[in-house]
């Protein structure tokens, strides 16, 4: 089953809020000077450009409030004002990427860049502007630039790793990993990625002990003990993989990849009736999800119920007309049933989709 790699290190706008706490504690000579040092720090000088400082605290308190857009407007105003200043065209960027404009976003950073070759931040929101652009060579290109320039910073390295495993570049993204959990031991999602990874290459082994990693830094990622389950299935250690599915299904129950995983636990351990519940609670929480419907109607088949799995099946190729298995082995309980013309017409269908069962079913038929 294929799952997507979405853990993801996203680093988040935050500006001192210091100012604001002093203002609220009475200790406004304080505020004032945490204000003008952020003012500073953005390359702004309170009492040259007023204005521009101005537009710096507006776009500033849009975005700590989630008023993106507003932050957006107070920006550009600043940059126009101030087009020199890295930090500027920074936020600007930042906020642009909190809208999804990545286009706008990446031509924000990369100005920011321009202005500030060493700038790290702007090099990783860079990467991650251009990934969720789906531009992804420009995006690793960023991130490989962020971990030159700051080389013991696991964060850009963590980035580079999505994006190689985005591309399939499996050996560059444990490589990527690898330098994540040596320059930060206790980096918990580096380890959960790593054993994707690895799972990708056929390590299933070396991915078990990863996965194990991760949960042990968090006994409450149901996604890492959901993966760990799966590989613990794949060697078929299916008592350890119950107990990684059971967890995952506890930490967060409506999690549906989690109780079709314990549902295939049962089912290879010939348990169909409880197969059969953990499939259909996969179905309710994701009832578009054919391959639930499908491993249910397996599951109903193995347990003698030929009607209900009639159903699952009808259900599973409505939702993925091209899943042939279901076709096929629908035909077969039509078979049973005494129903040929039913049959025959899943065998023309067959006939395009996969001849290999058109060819098997043809057998069936024909006796």
């Amino acid at each position: 089953m294929k799952r997507a790699h979405v853990r993801r290190l996203i680093l988040v706008f935050i500006t001192a809020s210091c100012a604001a706490q002093s203002v609220a504690a009475g200790d406004g000579r304080r505020a004032a000077r945490i204000v003008n040092a952020n003012y500073t720090a953005a390359g702004l000088n309170v009492s040259q450009t007023p204005d521009a400082a101005a537009y710096y605290k507006q776009g500033d308190e849009h975005f700590q409030a989630g008023r993106y857009r507003e932050a957006v407007e107070a920006f550009k105003q600043l940059v126009k004002l101030r087009s020199d200043v890295p930090l500027g065209h920074f936020y600007l960027g930042s906020a642009y990427y909190k809208l999804q404009q990545y286009a706008e976003a990446v031509a924000a950073f990369r100005e920011a860049t321009r202005l500030k070759p060493d700038y790290y931040p702007a090099h990783v929101l860079l990467g991650n502007a251009l990934d969720s652009a789906g531009r992804f060579d420009e995006a690793v290109a960023a991130y490989t630039e962020a971990t030159r320039i700051q080389p013991a910073i696991p964060g850009a390295h963590y980035e580079l790793g999505v994006a190689y495993f985005n591309q399939k570049q499996y050996a560059k993204a444990e490589a990527a990993y690898r330098e994540v959990v040596r320059l930060k031991p206790d980096y918990k999602g580096a380890h959960d990625n790593l054993g994707e990874t690895l799972s990708r290459m056929g390590r299933t082994v070396e991915a078990v002990a990863a996965y194990l990693e991760a949960v042990r830094l968090d006994a409450r990622d149901a996604e890492a003990y959901r993966h760990l389950g799966e590989a613990r299935g794949r060697l078929k250690q299916y008592a350890e993989a119950e107990a990684a599915f059971r967890e995952a299904a506890r930490l967060r129950p409506d999690d549906a990849a989690a109780h079709l995983g314990l549902g295939n636990v049962y089912f290879n351990t010939r348990r169909f009736a409880e197969a059969a519940a953990s499939y259909r609670e996969a179905a309710r929480l994701r009832p578009t999800w054919a391959t639930a419907h499908n491993n249910l109607g397996d599951a109903y088949k193995q347990a003698a119920k030929p009607a209900e799995a009639a159903v699952a099946y009808r259900e599973a190729v409505r939702l993925s007309p091209n899943l042939a298995e279901a076709h096929y082995k629908l035909a077969l309980i039509y078979l049973e049933q005494n129903d040929r013309p039913a049959a025959s017409k899943i065998h023309e269908t067959l006939k395009t989709l996969n001849p290999e069962l058109a060819t098997k079913l043809k057998a069936a038929l024909d006796k």
